[in-house]
């Protein structure tokens, strides 16, 4: 004789609350009369007996599902943390840097300015000027008796202020 497979089926049943006429009139008797059958049914089925540790098992399998999600999310959550934490890090560093390099550059000019200054002031010292000639080469010739020193300096002072970062 061939075996037969029997395939489990899934009753999905909604329960209302009876009033007590019908919970024990004919309603309700069906329905206890039914659940009895279920049962006496489900007994003389082979079932696998349960364990008593069934449920404590099954806890602790939702437990530890529990417990991995958390982890997961903890740990995803620490990772987006420590981006945002990298970011601002990288932004501050950058704005640090951005303002190292600004200050870089004024003293870059000021001593530019310094420089040409001085220039000026050797010039005066030893009488001479600096020519460009048409070729655009720097000649080098003794100065005037009324070459105003004074007002050349006044000059690169001024070009310098007007060439320089504006303060605002």
């Amino acid at each position: 004789m061939a075996e037969q497979k029997q395939s489990a089926r899934r009753w999905i049943v909604a329960v209302t609350s009876l009033f007590p006429a019908n919970w024990f009139g004919s309603t309700g008797e069906r329905f206890r009369n039914s659940i009895e059958e279920i049962a006496e049914f489900s007994s003389r089925q082979q079932l696998p007996a349960i364990n008593d540790e069934a449920p404590d098992l099954a806890w602790r399998k939702m437990e530890g599902i529990a417990h991995r999600e958390h982890a997961t999310a903890l740990k995803e959550f620490a990772e987006a943390e420590s981006r945002r934490i990298e970011i601002e890090l990288e932004r501050r560093s950058l704005k640090a840097e951005v303002s190292r390099a600004q200050a870089e550059a004024r003293l870059a000019e000021i001593r530019a300015l310094e420089a040409e200054i001085e220039f000026v002031s050797k010039l005066k010292e030893i009488g001479v000027i600096v020519v460009r000639n048409e070729h655009g080469d720097l000649t080098v010739l003794p100065a005037p008796a009324n070459y105003d020193y004074d007002a050349l300096a006044e000059r690169i002072r001024k070009e310098g202020a007007s060439d320089g970062p504006s303060s605002g």
